[in-house]
C-alpha cells in the first residue's frame, strides 16, 4: 500500500487545488466590497456588476469579469472603479491575467498543487524527524499551523458534502470534490467552453449554469 502522506496528498490536494479559484475571487469581492463602502462617491450605476444586499459584491459576478477577453468593457470598468487602490487595482489586473486566459489557469493551478504536494512533504519530514529522532526544526510551530489550516479546510469541505447528499459518507463528499477538481483542470485545457460557474464554486449560485468562458 501507498505510504501515509501519498494518502494524505492524495485526499488534501485536489480539493485545496480547486479552492483557490472560489478563494481568490471571494477575497477581491470582498476587497472590492470594503472598498465601495469606505467611497460612496462612487456611482453605483455605473458599475460592471449588481450589489447584493448590503452592497454585497457576488464573487460570480467577479469571475465573469475577470474571465472577460482583453480589452471588454466590463474588465475596464472594474479596473476604474478599483483604479485608485494601487494594491487593489494591481490584484484586480493580476488575477485578470490568469482568470482571462484558461491556460493560464491550468497552469497557475498546476503549480499551486506542486507547492501545496511539497509542503505537505515538508510537514511530513518534520513530523518524522520530531517522531523517530526527537528533534524539532525550527520551524515546527508554523508547520504545525499550515497544517491545522490544511486539515481544518479540508474537513470543512467533506462536511459541506454530507449536506449536498443525505445518504452521503465522508469518502463520497471526498469524491465528489475531487470529481469536481479533476473536471475543471481537464477541462481548462481540453474545451474551457464547458465549464459552468457551478463547476468553480463550492456554494449556491444566482446564476449557476452561466458559462464561464463563453469566447474561448
Amino acid at each position: 500500500g501507498k505510504s501515509i502522506i501519498d494518502r494524505v496528498v492524495r485526499l488534501v490536494v485536489p480539493i485545496l487545488t480547486w479552492r483557490k479559484i472560489d478563494k481568490v475571487v471571494r477575497y477581491l469581492s470582498i476587497s472590492i466590497h470594503y472598498w465601495l463602502k469606505k467611497n460612496p462617491g462612487i456611482d453605483r450605476s455605473a458599475l460592471p456588476f449588481k450589489l447584493g444586499y448590503q452592497d454585497a459584491v457576488h464573487p460570480e459576478q467577479i469571475l465573469k469579469l475577470l474571465c472577460e477577453p482583453k480589452d471588454s468593457v466590463g474588465i475596464r470598468k472594474l479596473l476604474g472603479v478599483v483604479g485608485k487602490h494601487p494594491l487593489l487595482l494591481y490584484r484586480v489586473n493580476r488575477a485578470w491575467e490568469i482568470f482571462h486566459d484558461p491556460v493560464k489557469l491550468r497552469t497557475d493551478l498546476d503549480r499551486s498543487s506542486e507547492r501545496l504536494t511539497w509542503h505537505l512533504w515538508r510537514i511530513y519530514r518534520a513530523r518524522n524527524l520530531l517522531v523517530h529522532q526527537g528533534v524539532e526544526h525550527d520551524c515546527l510551530p508554523q508547520l504545525s499551523n499550515h497544517l491545522q489550516q490544511y486539515f481544518s479546510w479540508t474537513l470543512s469541505r467533506i462536511l459541506h458534502g454530507l449536506t449536498i447528499g443525505s445518504q452521503w459518507t465522508a469518502r463520497d463528499s471526498w469524491y465528489y470534490w475531487k470529481s469536481k477538481s479533476d473536471h475543471v483542470g481537464e477541462s481548462l485545457g481540453r474545451d474551457p467552453q464547458c465549464l459552468l460557474m457551478e463547476d468553480m464554486f463550492p456554494e449556491e449560485l444566482s446564476h449557476p449554469e452561466a458559462v464561464v468562458w463563453p469566447n474561448s
